[in-house]
């Protein structure tokens, strides 16, 4: 009996030591999967007490704390810049800077920056300078804080001493400071929080006379100095624009050299036009069929016409021209080159196509017929530069009408004059009564006037007619200091004001005016 007692409980002690091995292992895998299930999760989040608002709020409204309500939220959840629990107090009193609706978290960039007063919107190591400005450089009132802007200053070389750059120039133009930003608009400050939600900036008033600055102390000083020595121009530029001008000067010299470049631009730009062709970005010329000819291989010639280096003819499909500067049509046939005309759109005509459109024929003999079988000879037709065929008695047979005054002159019925075989005159002024008058003011009698082979402009006894000239401004022989030194001459000039809402036989009303140069003006006035 006492052997089986011994057996079971034996047995018993095992199944015993067997549970409390399992108790003991499963105990130990669940401590385990807790402490991997915690490496894999992380920290515990925190609760953080976040601030929302309780109702829809405006912007422009003023927070105080019965606009909010804690909210609590895992700290992970929670963005930057939330205002909780711990913190908000001190955002009470500002105000909301865009709308808002229930519930959403208030952040710090939800509400205005709270300056305590204009010197805290100046960043540290710079400062704001203040310049008076007028109309015209506040861009009609329509600069805004924050804005980007050039400034440069117009003066008087003398004024810079050693350091003029060209004796005898009047005014130059300097850069100053580019990319500079404007810290305030009269009163109206700059807040940088509106650009964070691409609102624009405010402004009380659409007219100021100051603007401040943000500049370095040095650009400060320079910027005193400019305002000392000269008048100050501000410029407005893009906002994400950070390019810099390439230029260091400019003068009246650089004004005229870029009239003559704006009318080569519009001669090109006519020429292209009337052929088919295009200018591409950088002045070259695109033909029809995407040929690139090179901007340095065209020529504008005296009277206008486009062509390359070797002698085509850009504004015409049909034409080139020869060795002599005479032109050869598709067939071979000369045509001289004073029966060759630029129109205004840039197409190029020959004295034949104009006698054609006017409705006339030629026979065998060469000579111009009209429907009624008149014949007008064909040496006695003569094309104008403006592109007008008239008879040497002087009735015009195509193109702007021509009339000839008492003293034998051409004019055109836009007040042009033109020599005896048809070239435009320059420097030459028409009165009402058609009476012609030159730089000098002296009535011009002898009409007679042809160009030379050396450019200048004579009478009938070849006597030169002083500051007179037949080319046209912008061709390649008339250059910016000519022009200059013909100007600084002290001169009249008459100009014919047309008087708006008056007219006579349809036409309307003029009257000429004596205009004195700015050189006569200095010296009237002692300056």
């Amino acid at each position: 009996m006492a052997e089986p007692q011994k057996t079971l409980k034996t047995l018993l002690i095992a199944v015993g030591a067997g549970l409390l091995a399992a108790a003991l292992s499963y105990l130990y895998l669940e401590n385990k999967k807790k402490e991997l299930i915690a490496s894999i999760a992380g920290p515990a989040d925190e609760e953080v007490s976040v601030v929302v608002s309780a109702k829809d709020l405006s912007k422009g409204t003023i927070l105080d704390e019965s606009m909010l309500q804690l909210l609590e939220m895992p700290s992970r959840f929670v963005p930057d810049g939330v205002l909780t629990s711990d913190n908000y107090t001190k955002f009470l009193g500002r105000s909301i800077s865009r709308n808002l609706q229930q519930g959403k978290p208030i952040s710090s960039p939800d509400l205005e920056y709270l300056a305590r007063d204009f010197s805290d919107v100046i960043k540290k190591e710079r400062r704001g300078l203040t310049v008076s400005v007028d109309d015209l450089n506040s861009i009609s009132g329509m600069m805004r804080p924050g804005n980007f802007i050039d400034i440069f200053v117009l003066v008087d070389p003398l004024k810079l001493g050693a350091n003029q750059p060209k004796p005898g120039i009047k005014n130059i133009i300097l850069p100053v400071l580019q990319d500079v930003r404007v810290l305030a608009t009269g009163k109206d400050a700059y807040q940088s929080y509106l650009d964070q939600y691409y609102l624009p900036q405010g402004r009380s008033t659409d007219s100021f006379n100051n603007i401040t600055l943000d500049v370095s102390p040095k650009e400060a000083a320079l910027l005193s100095i400019a305002i000392d020595q000269g008048d100050l121009v501000a410029v407005l530029r893009n906002r994400d624009d950070r390019s810099m001008g390439d230029f260091s000067i400019l003068s009246g010299a650089d004004l005229v050299s870029a009239a003559i470049e704006a009318q080569r631009k519009a001669k090109l730009l006519a020429a292209a036009k009337a052929s088919g062709a295009t200018i591409d970005k950088d002045g070259n010329w695109v033909t029809a069929d995407g040929k690139v000819i090179s901007k340095d291989d065209i020529v504008i010639s005296a009277n206008g016409i486009v062509i390359t280096k070797s002698g085509e003819i850009l504004g015409s499909k049909n034409l080139k021209v020869d060795k002599d500067g005479n032109f050869v049509d598709k067939n071979g046939n000369v045509i001289a080159k004073d029966d060759v005309v630029v129109r205004p759109d840039g197409s190029i005509v020959s004295k034949d196509q104009i006698m054609k459109e006017a409705g006339y024929t030629k026979n065998e003999n060469g000579d111009y017929v009209d429907k009624d079988g008149n014949i007008v000879k064909a040496d006695d037709v003569k094309l104008l530069a403006n592109g007008s065929i008239i008879t040497k008695d002087g009735k015009t047979l195509s193109g702007p009408e021509v009339k000839v005054n008492a003293s034998g002159c051409l004019i055109g019925e836009d007040g042009s004059v033109m020599t005896a075989d048809g070239q435009l005159l320059q420097g030459v002024a028409v009165d009402e009564d058609d009476n012609v008058y030159g730089p000098d003011g002296k009535l011009i009698t002898d009409c007679n006037l042809t160009v030379s082979s050396d450019g200048t402009v004579r009478d009938s006894s070849g006597n030169i007619v002083s500051e007179v000239t037949s080319e046209p401004l912008g061709t390649d022989d008339f250059s910016s200091e000519q022009l200059l030194d013909y100007v600084k001459e002290n001169k009249v000039f008459s100009i014919k004001l047309i008087l708006g809402g008056e007219s006579e036989d349809g036409k309307a009303k003029t009257v000429d005016l004596p205009v004195e140069t700015l050189l006569q003006k200095q010296k009237s006035s002692g300056e």
